[in-house]
């Protein structure tokens, strides 16, 4: 990858893909340079302690070239499958607050990239995100996810 010119690769946290971060370590360890991260966890699916154990770790074995991506979660299809209760989108975007500030305050060091799209959630990314991901773009309709 490096040899083909690329600098950077996110991966997607999606159920029934592969597991990012053991990949993520794979990359890291097969490369020098190259800048690996996620785009992005879904905050909903991960504890901050947890993530921030995983998240050190990858850091520590890359040499430093890990960004964590985060967003707050979509799919309701996901958190069903993986048996998590689906909270409303305002509920999505506080527990995105509170993970963000848990990695800011413990692994300060880890460049955070927030990605989604709605008010609420790009305040936050200004607020407390190194890199603001723009998702999403389709019109807002009385159906449509308000996050």
């Amino acid at each position: 990858m490096e040899g083909m010119g690329y600098h950077v690769v996110h991966m997607a946290d999606h159920l029934y893909t592969t597991a990012p971060f053991p990949m993520l370590t794979a990359l890291a360890l097969a490369t020098e340079k190259l800048r690996v991260g996620t785009f992005v966890l879904n905050a909903g699916f991960y504890k901050p302690a947890l993530l921030a154990r995983e998240v050190t770790s990858l850091r520590d074995l890359s040499g430093g070239r890990f960004d964590l991506g985060l967003g707050a979660g979509y799919a309701k299809e996901e958190f069903e499958q993986a048996e998590i209760p689906y909270p409303s989108a305002r509920e999505r975007v506080e527990w995105l607050g509170h993970v963000t500030e848990h990695m800011n305050e413990h692994v300060p060091d880890v460049p955070i990239l927030i990605a989604g799209n709605g008010d609420r959630l790009l305040t936050l990314a200004a607020q407390r995100a190194d890199i603001i991901g723009l998702t999403g773009g389709a019109p807002i309709t009385g159906t449509a996810d308000p996050l």
